[in-house]
């Protein structure tokens, strides 16, 4: 065969790069990393979204499911109620409007529902054995994730049946309760035994599971509701949010009045208010103390709560309630403003001197947050403030002991409890598994692939996917679902937009950009394309980190 310079006409006088070894000029070499997303960063589960939105936008339905599973067993449910943070996050909201990966997620779940999907089996069977106190998200999710791998687990629930805040807290209207039992149902199938009715707290009931049992998880949530004690209170017309909402959920609908009050500024206070609207109140104005951009209540619920007729006060502070002449009641509220910001990031509410309104009311419902009860056990754990104290583990004080949830934390998020439940199980596989899994699947070395890392050339600008949603007018009639979800065809759409940021989807820029020929192309086994770097052909000239459209290669600098 003949040489490469036989063969090139004589006009052309560079060589190529197997005639002229290259890679002695570089001072830097690229390196092919599955590099992480900003995403990922935020999302509490650690949930891999580049990698299984990649799969939905090819098609790969249930492949993106189980890789959304390996993580969170409810994608139906955290569809509906997450927070979203990996959204705030997203690279592309700089670009034009962020992925809707919510919505994604949840389209993924119920496919799952709709088709019968099973979750993976679970691991080779150990003879440890795991109590866990609580069946809220963060229970649920460590039992998850310890049954898969191969633990045995039993949960002790003091209510009768498994959940906790999603089943007891949110309305139907937020989370169908055929959607909820659903998801649980498919990670009970597992093994998982649940002891209903079963609550846990005493010290000899502490001791004897601690015994029987090689670990304990603890996640009994904050279950106390706070208190305001307003002069007044004794009228008889003030309900607590918490137990407000679970009569509700339990099928116990309250009676409701005419002109109902909330108090407070999160997802309660705004459940509560919607509820009421649907009970039948007339008017109903939710009462905070700061301002709209500081409710802790999800934007689209507030959103949604205006459409559907709620009022919202704010800068207002209740002080008393007091009882007019002819039965009626008011409640008297001082005038509020913004000062500095306090231990929260938010800017502390001052009161304003001698200004006082009042606000006709014929029901007050108080939902200004709950408290973790503190288990009363002998060897007590170490406290941080009014919760659990546990490590960067999930584990407290008294060794083989760990908590999560909202029993060690004040974020009061679903997924922030199921990511607390994941870490426990993966330290807990630790114990006995010790470095034979040292999983270091959430333990990021690295910081996330940036907006300017991405080569925006190689994307078009469209708009996010939005939710559909029931007509407000119908809303308040019932409490069927609002958020109404996506199409099959709205998903796929909304998966291409994702940049994939520090995936490699095989795009074959880096092969086809090189000038040199430096990047071989072959296969892994798997299906899936494999890039190779020439090392005596590389020159190090990054062309093809620039035209990654993913930030998926990087320079890693060389000393000659």
């Amino acid at each position: 065969m003949p040489k490469a310079a036989e063969v090139i006409p004589t006009i052309w006088t560079t060589l190529w790069s197997d005639a002229n070894n290259t890679g002695t000029w570089r001072m830097a070499i690229p390196v092919y990393r599955h590099r992480l997303s900003p995403c990922r960063l935020s999302c509490p589960v650690g949930g891999t979204i580049p990698v299984w939105a990649d799969k939905l936008r090819n098609g790969e339905f249930y492949e993106a499911w189980s890789e959304i599973v390996a993580n969170n067993p409810f994608p139906a449910v955290t569809g509906r109620v997450c927070h979203h943070p990996c959204e705030s996050a997203c690279n592309r909201s700089q670009f034009d409007e962020k992925v809707s990966i919510k919505l994604l997620e949840r389209y993924l779940g119920d496919l799952a529902l709709e088709k019968g999907w099973s979750l993976p089996e679970k691991g080779l069977a150990k003879k440890q054995r795991v109590a866990i106190i609580g069946g809220g998200p963060a229970g649920l999710s460590a039992a998850y994730q310890l049954t898969l791998r191969g633990y045995r687990v039993e949960i002790f629930e003091a209510k009768q049946m498994p959940g906790g805040l999603l089943r007891y807290g949110i309305p139907p209207y937020r989370l169908p309760r055929e959607v909820l039992d659903g998801e649980i149902d498919r990670l009970l199938q597992l093994g998982i035994q649940v002891h209903t009715g079963s609550a846990i707290n005493v010290d000899e009931e502490y001791r004897r599971l601690q015994k029987d049992y090689d670990a304990l998880f603890i996640a009994t949530g904050a279950q106390r509701p706070r208190k305001l004690h307003l002069s007044g209170s004794d009228f008889g017309i003030v309900k607590d949010g918490l137990d407000f909402l679970f009569q509700v959920n339990n099928g116990l609908a309250p009676k409701i009045e005419k002109k109902v009050i909330v108090i407070g500024g999160g997802n309660t206070a705004v459940d509560a208010a919607r509820v009421a609207r649907r009970l039948g109140a007339e008017q109903v104005t939710i009462v905070y103390r700061r301002t709209e951009a500081e409710m802790p209540s999800q934007k689209s619920e507030i959103l949604e709560a205006r459409e559907e007729g709620v009022e919202f006060l704010f800068l207002a502070s209740p002080v008393r309630i007091e009882k007019e002449a002819d039965n009626g009641y008011r409640l008297i509220c001082q005038k509020m403003r913004l000062g500095e910001k306090d231990a929260s990031g938010r800017p502390r509410p001052e009161a304003v001197p001698q200004a006082y309104f009042p606000l006709e009311a014929d029901q007050i419902i108080m939902a200004i947050g709950s408290d973790a009860v503190i288990p009363d056990i002998s060897e007590q754990p170490a406290l941080n403030g009014s919760l659990l104290k546990v490590d960067e583990k999930q584990e407290t004080s008294v060794e083989g002991m760990f908590a999560g949830g909202d029993l060690t934390s004040n974020e009061r998020f679903v997924s922030s409890a199921l990511g607390a439940g994941k870490k426990a199980a993966k330290h807990i596989d630790r114990l006995w598994a010790g470095s034979l899994r040292n999983d270091n699947s959430d333990n990021y070395g690295e910081e996330a692939v940036t907006y300017k890392e991405v080569n925006t050339f190689y994307f078009s600008r469209s708009q996010a996917v939005k939710n559909n949603l029931l007509q407000a007018t119908e809303r308040v009639q019932n409490f069927q679902e609002v958020q109404l979800g996506i199409s099959e065809g709205q998903a796929l759409n909304e998966a291409a937009r994702c940049f994939n940021c520090g995936l490699c989807v095989q795009c074959d820029n880096c092969f086809y950009f090189c000038p040199d020929m430096a990047i071989k192309k072959g296969n892994s086994g798997e299906g899936e394309k494999e890039y190779i770097v020439l090392e005596q052909y590389c020159k190090g000239c990054g062309l093809c980190v620039k035209e990654c459209p993913r930030g998926a290669i990087v320079l890693k600098e060389e000393l000659k």
